[in-house]
């Protein structure tokens, strides 16, 4: 076990890993699983890097001074002569001046260690407080506090609270400058558990993407389709309607009532719908034939 420190800030970050030195003159045979692109938050003479997979189904994360123009995604091939350890369960590789590069046949790997990876699958903000660290995932959660972007010489950040303030999102360099609001619903994915001093942390990584989830529903609850209601529930002027989907959108109880006594109503019953973020603006319902067409009055 080795403890690697660092200074973020002003801030010292230690953690605990098992490192495992491997020979400086490593073969590894892999397939490429993203595009060469210029990394963040590395070595200053590893500008570039990407992420493979392993015959062993190990991620192996690759960095180079240069781009390497070789490397596509999804081809296969064989480094021999670079630098290479491992840390926990992934596999970190340097890329050296006289390192050579081969095509090689595909291989079978187990897929759902790539796909893990590159789509960390969502946990709840209560599971990542028992996540162990460098672990992968996905959370959401309302956004509770936002705090300044802090600088440093080469990163900048800004920590984002979520999940009734019981977890700490730490968003780099291009991520910092995201906007993110008190009150929406966003989604993290792709980030990675860290831990100090016994709390526990997620932070972006280079494939992370943000997405408030406040504007997807509203995307999807906006336009004219075709649905199904199962049920209601009405609440002053307001009606709520649940689908046979699960999908509960909001609409005027007068424009409900335009269909016939709410009570008297038969369900499951197909209607069209114009709407706008959730919120039923027209109807129109074929009962026995009959269409019945309602706007909303101005």
């Amino acid at each position: 076990m080795l403890k690697v420190c660092s200074f973020v800030g002003e801030s010292e970050v230690c953690s605990t890993v098992s490192l495992y030195l491997f020979d400086t003159m490593a073969t590894i045979k892999f397939k490429v699983l993203t595009e060469m692109r210029e990394q963040k938050r590395r070595r200053k003479d590893l500008k570039f890097g990407f992420v493979a997979i392993s015959t062993e189904s190990k991620i192996v994360l690759c960095s180079a001074a240069t781009n390497l123009d070789q490397i596509i995604k999804d081809s296969f091939f064989v480094m021999r002569g670079c630098k290479s350890f491992r840390v926990d369960i992934r596999i970190f590789v340097e890329v050296l001046n006289d390192t050579k590069i081969f095509q090689t046949s595909p291989f079978e790997y187990d897929q759902d260690v790539s796909k893990n990876y590159l789509h960390a699958p969502p946990v709840s903000t209560a599971e990542v407080h028992g996540s162990p660290q460098k672990k992968r995932l996905s959370v959401s959660g309302e956004v509770i506090q936002v705090y300044p972007v802090s600088y440093g010489d080469d990163w900048k950040r800004r920590d984002v609270k979520i999940g009734h303030g019981t977890l700490k999102c730490k968003l780099w360099d291009e991520f910092a400058e995201k906007d993110v609001r008190v009150g929406s619903q966003m989604s993290f994915t792709n980030v990675t558990v860290n831990e100090y001093r016994g709390t526990k942390t997620v932070s972006s990584s280079d494939n992370t993407e943000l997405s408030c989830l406040d504007e997807e529903q509203n995307k999807k609850t906006t336009g004219t389709r075709n649905i199904v209601i199962d049920g209601y529930n009405v609440t002053g002027d307001t009606t709520e309607l649940v689908t046979d989907v699960g999908e509960v959108l909001l609409a005027p109880k007068s424009l409900v009532e335009g269909l016939g006594p709410i009570s008297s109503l038969k369900f499951p019953m197909p209607i069209e719908i114009s709407a706008e973020a959730g919120k039923i603006l027209k109807i129109t319902s074929v009962v026995e034939n009959i269409l019945h067409e309602l706007d909303v009055a101005n």
